[in-house]
């Protein structure tokens, strides 16, 4: 298994454990809600910069014979794994700004390191867009979270599941390709 491997598995691995982690601590529906939550919204914002805009690129050297779907496992790890797991343990165990822009400036520090590792391109993309914008994707979780809590029927239910729905059918559309 190559270095590019080992550091994206390692990432998607690490990100289960703390989803587990939560899941154990919280035995709650609405943590898993907002986790899938999370995944869909995440995945609307990526479809956008990373599909449309083509802002970066990832190397995970899992798939050999394709970069883009190579590069989409990547953001498998990124965007549906990591991020959204960090997302709902902020939220879930209610943590304030302080833990959402420390958690911001882990993921930048991890992108900088795969940038270093030359396993993850810019191509306008920059890590300061990182730094700024995950605490605010972060205390996002934490409103639907106490959205969720409040009240999981109605317009907030079914808006959770449509993000979920989204993601799902953008990485069926992806395995049919």
């Amino acid at each position: 298994m190559s270095i590019n491997a080992i550091c994206y598995v390692g990432l998607a691995s690490l990100s289960v454990m703390l989803l587990v982690y939560v899941f154990i601590r919280k035995r709650n529906y609405a943590s898993l809600l907002l986790f899938l939550a999370m995944i869909g919204f995440g995945y609307i914002v990526e479809y956008v910069i990373y599909v449309l805009l083509d802002s970066y690129r990832y190397y995970p050297k899992l798939l050999s014979h394709n970069s883009y779907y190579d590069s989409s496992m990547g953001a498998i790890a990124s965007n549906m794994l990591s991020l959204p797991s960090v997302a709902t343990m902020i939220a879930s165990f209610h943590m304030g700004w302080i833990p959402a822009i420390v958690s911001a400036i882990v993921f930048v520090g991890i992108e900088w390191g795969f940038l270093r590792l030359g396993i993850y391109e810019h191509h306008w993309w920059r890590l300061m867009y990182t730094g700024i914008s995950l605490p605010f994707y972060f205390r996002f979780a934490v409103f639907l979270m106490n959205k969720i809590e409040k009240s999981a029927r109605g317009f907030y239910k079914e808006s959770f599941c449509f993000l979920f729905a989204v993601r799902c059918w953008g990485r069926f559309n992806l395995c049919l390709s």
